[in-house]
């Protein structure tokens, strides 16, 4: 995997430089089960890990469903995401069985 390079040659971070504005850990993501996320007003990028099942997410609080999803996040993947505008909650749901996952806001 190349990482990304401004017009000087220079290397590009992918997420912004600061302190987590929130942090959500929950161990209990079901298939059945959705999890909302209310995001910080002033979270711009989401880093959302999936520990041991994939998840899908969905960019509003309800809706998610495996049919009905913006993102999926593989197990064992960390994956950073932008968040789109007026965005103010994810959902997520797990693929199959139990999932843990942990959203990181910035």
């Amino acid at each position: 995997m190349k990482i990304p390079r401004d017009v000087n040659g220079s290397p590009v971070q992918l997420t912004q430089n600061t302190a987590a504005l929130q942090v959500t850990k929950n161990d209990a993501v079901s298939t059945s089960t959705l999890v909302a996320v209310t995001l910080h007003s002033l979270t711009s990028f989401i880093r959302v890990i999936s520990l041991d099942n994939g998840i899908f997410l969905r960019y509003q609080a309800t809706g998610v469903t495996s049919t009905v999803f913006d993102e999926y996040v593989p197990a064992g993947y960390v994956m950073d995401f932008v968040a789109p505008d007026g965005c103010t909650a994810i959902s997520v749901i797990a693929d199959e069985g139990t999932a843990r996952v942990r959203v990181i806001e910035k």
